[in-house]
């Protein structure tokens, strides 16, 4: 036997929806009005830091006067420019103070973002013990005060803040990738902090060092860069040959040319991109036997040097459209139709007078090829030319149609 719901019961759980409803709605418009007033404050301080010749003094003054509660906000998202958390910064320091200030970075149970804005407005002023609570927020518990704190030490130039962060990388306690962007967007000179970094005992810390120091022309440091391709870590080799690959010396050049015989493809992937980096065109011819690599990532980044290097490569390339490997033939011959060579060879033909070397390397190279590719050749011909060159593939009893 079913039982009704009771009337009143059906009403209370109406009511309750209501209210759920309500409340929800008065939070989604609370949130919308902080919104707006954050918005309307930050195009106050743009526009107060756009006014010449006082624009700072300007910018100050307007966050000076806007309400606390704004400020706290404000201060606690990364996403604002540097020079308008500034302005926030100083009118923090100036309303509440450094002490007050050092006080709430202290105090681990308060709220992330109200810490991240306090120690925000201290590290941007220089106010009180700032160094020594950036120091001591890398190790917080809260994640988000330490991402802040990262994000903060690579807006920061003083060659201070790099030394906290690449005693960060080495810890490793927050994501070393996190630490890395910050040290990249790092104006000072702390290529010395970095060079230890490449003997480290932690692969993980080599790797990130490996990447970093690329940034910096560092007297004898393409060598040591260089040992690191024979590195246990396939993941160090990979980061050796990227920043080898800006560096034009000749231990590069090497260690880039070793590293095409490197077990893993990937690394040897990278070993060829940095061999095109380098620009040498003797040591790219070194790259060709890798068109019949038995990894597709290996074969495309060998394509991807050649065509790049142009008609200057062709003639090397020739010779693999009659390589015993299918894959070889077929990248030599994607690159030559990339690079232009193929059309140019057919045009040539096609236009007359016959050249029976041309035409033998032709039919070489539709072999290679295929029909999809001749049919892609012949679309850019001229028009007048096509005729012709159809006519070249119906003697050499090739489909070029389909």
């Amino acid at each position: 036997m079913a039982f009704a719901p009771r009337a009143d019961s059906v009403w209370w759980a109406s009511v309750a929806a209501g209210a759920v409803y309500f409340l929800t709605a008065l939070v989604v418009i609370a949130r919308r009005i902080s919104f707006e007033r954050q918005r309307l404050l930050l195009d106050r301080i743009e526009a107060g830091l756009a006014s010449a010749p006082a624009g700072q003094e300007a910018a100050a003054a307007v966050a000076g006067a806007a309400p606390l509660s704004l400020l706290w906000a404000i201060g606690s998202d990364a996403s604002i420019a540097r020079r308008v958390h500034l302005s926030v910064a100083e009118a923090l320091v100036l309303r509440v103070g450094a002490p007050a200030l050092e006080a709430i970075v202290r105090q681990n149970r308060r709220r992330g973002s109200r810490r991240t804005a306090a120690l925000r407005a201290l590290a941007l002023t220089r106010a009180g013990a700032s160094w020594r609570l950036l120091r001591l927020t890398l190790d917080d518990s809260s994640r988000e005060v330490v991402g802040a704190t990262v994000a903060l030490l690579g807006e920061i130039e003083d060659r201070r803040a790099g030394e906290l962060l690449v005693e960060a990388l080495a810890a490793g306690r927050y994501p070393r990738s996190r630490v890395a962007t910050a040290l990249e967007g790092s104006a000072e000179d702390i290529s010395d902090l970095l060079v230890p970094l490449l003997s480290s005992d932690d692969a993980h810390v080599r790797y990130w060092g490996t990447m970093l120091i690329r940034r910096y022309d560092v007297p004898g440091v393409s060598s040591l860069i260089g040992t690191l391709t024979r590195d246990p870590h396939p993941m160090v080799r990979k980061a050796a040959l990227h920043s080898l690959g800006r560096m034009r010396t000749a231990e590069a050049v090497e260690a880039a040319r070793r590293s095409l015989e490197d077990p893993v493809p990937y690394v040897r992937a990278y070993a060829v991109r940095a061999i095109a980096a380098l620009g040498v065109r003797a040591t790219l011819t070194s790259v060709l036997p890798l068109l019949a690599d038995r990894d597709w990532w290996v074969r495309t980044a060998v394509k991807e040097a050649l065509e790049r290097a142009g008609e200057d490569i062709e003639h090397a390339v020739i010779p693999y459209l009659s390589h015993p490997d299918p894959f070889a033939r077929n990248g030599a011959a994607e690159v030559l139709q990339n690079t232009g060579g193929f059309e140019r060879l057919l045009t040539l033909e096609a236009n007359g007078p016959s050249d029976p070397q041309r035409l033998r390397l032709l039919e070489r190279l539709a072999e290679a090829g295929g029909l999809r590719m001749w049919d892609g050749v012949l679309l850019r011909l001229d028009p007048a030319a096509q005729g012709r060159a159809r006519a070249l593939l119906t003697a050499a009893h090739l489909e070029a149609g389909r």
